[in-house]
């Protein structure tokens, strides 16, 4: 990082859809690190399942 420069954190949660388990796993560590809270999904209708019960 530069001199100077600010450490952006996130904050919210993201729900991260992807088939491949190391590549999920990857992006929740990456998304992790940086203050989001992380939602995975393995197919679109687990990801649709899942959003469908957070807003409840």
């Amino acid at each position: 990082m530069a001199a100077g420069a600010a450490s952006a954190a996130g904050s919210g949660t993201i729900l991260v859809v992807e088939d491949e388990a190391l590549v999920r796993q990857f992006v929740r560590n990456v998304l992790c690190k940086h203050g989001y809270a992380v939602i995975e999904a393995a197919s679109p209708e687990q990801a649709l399942a899942l959003a469908l019960a957070q807003r409840q």
